[in-house]
């Protein structure tokens, strides 16, 4: 292998560190921004675990009491429905919310806010070097570009929503299993039942797939180690958390009316049945490869697939979730690195396409559409489009491996 000149290396370095400041700069500039709206603040999904979290703290009133959503939205400028402004999460979410509600609500919305996107370029550098892929500077700033201004990061930044937490820990979680550090990075995987909607597969493919290799085994221990511990501050800090946790889910249930799945394109009965056949392709291409290490590429493209079928087949309101693409796509391209280093640079002009059309039929569809048909156009190229190409080009390159070459 190739060395890089000690000049390129500094060259290198230093770039890395104009995009870093760059950064730091974009999430603080974003961050205050967004936070200086009001209405931007008061409808953000933080406000209301905030507030359901400030009562807890000072009255004693359970999370789920539905007078925390009445109170929520009607403090609201703009009130949306009290349904909207109840605490949908499990009480050990109280890890997250709990220190943001001890601070004035706009200083929480900052330090959150901030700290979401915070989260997703750590996630971002963490697996880039775990991994190597971009493979340097000049790809990786562009890259780190194009995932900065993609919608479900602006969107998740204008929500102040929590789904870059499962990128962060996914990202995490393989570093630490490249350190031959199996227990934490079970423990750092267990970040993903914070917010299980968005990398639920992940917390079934990775101890799996771990059983199989004795020394990454510890792995479950640590993942099961943290569930129980994460359980058991749900119940030391609302004993009912259970009863009122799921009746506020059933509560929650009218808006699910809203939510569409990446396949509704195609209709209430061909969308199913092919989000089945994606499933029954998936299961028949990863049996041969049920034993590969997880730090293989393989393994790489199986954790592409699970969650390519999770995003097209989950019932979604918004796009918040896919924030985790940059990181998947990183899992990607670092796979196909190694196996089939002839599909990355037409793959990564196709990936260069889809962020800009992302972008394009929203602009053209706001100026040209009738309201509403921005989000769903775009909607449909992120939720619809990447999941499924995602998962149909994995699936392919996984094919063309033989069990030979499994570990």
């Amino acid at each position: 292998m190739m060395t890089a000149h000690p000049a390129t290396e500094i060259v290198d370095r230093q770039k890395m560190l104009i995009l870093l400041l760059v950064g730091v700069i974009f999430i603080f500039s974003l961050t205050a921004v967004l936070n200086r709206i009001e209405l931007v603040r008061m409808r953000s999904d933080l406000w209301a675990r905030w507030y359901a979290t400030r009562q807890w703290l000072d009255t004693g009133r359970s999370l789920y009491d539905e007078q925390n959503g009445v109170e929520a939205a009607a403090l609201v400028p703009v009130p949306p429905s009290p349904l909207e402004a109840g605490y949908y999460y499990p009480a050990y979410f109280l890890i997250i919310t709990l220190p943001l509600a001890i601070i004035p609500f706009q200083a929480a919305h900052f330090v959150w806010t901030a700290t979401g996107l915070f989260l997703l370029f750590s996630a971002i550098a963490i697996a880039h070097r775990t991994f190597g892929w971009p493979s340097d500077a000049n790809q990786l700033t562009v890259f780190v570009i194009l995932s900065a201004i993609s919608l479900p990061v602006f969107q998740h930044a204008i929500w102040s929503q929590f789904d870059t937490i499962a990128p962060f820990c996914l990202a995490v979680s393989f570093a630490l299993v490249k350190k031959k550090q199996p227990f934490w990075a079970g423990v750092a995987l267990a970040g993903l039942a914070l917010k299980p909607q968005d990398a639920l597969p992940l917390l079934i493919i990775l101890p799996v797939a771990a059983w199989f290799h004795r020394s990454a085994r510890p792995l479950i221990a640590g993942l099961a180690t943290a569930l129980l511990a994460l359980l058991a501050s749900a119940f030391l800090l609302q004993p009912d958390w259970i009863s009122g946790f799921l009746t506020a889910l059933q509560a929650y249930a009218p808006l699910g009316d809203i939510a569409r799945p990446g396949y509704s394109f195609l209709g209430g009965t061909l969308g199913p049945a092919a989000a089945l056949l994606l499933f029954a392709l998936a299961i028949r291409v990863f049996w041969p490869h049920r034993t590969v290490d997880l730090l293989s590429p393989e393994f790489r493209l199986i954790v592409c697939i699970a969650l390519g079928i999770w995003w097209w087949s989950f019932e979604s309101i918004v796009m918040i979730h896919l924030v985790a693409i940059p990181v998947v796509l990183i899992l990607f391209f670092s796979a196909l690195q190694e196996l089939t280093p002839e599909y990355v640079r037409p793959l990564s002009w196709l990936v260069a396409g889809w962020y800009a059309l992302g972008w394009a039929v929203f602009v053209l569809a706001l100026t040209l559409l009738p309201p509403g048909w921005q989000i769903n156009l775009a909607e449909f190229v992120h939720k619809s489009v990447f999941p499924l190409a995602l998962t149909i080009i994995s699936i392919h390159i996984l094919s063309l491996k033989k069990t030979a070459n499994h570990v």
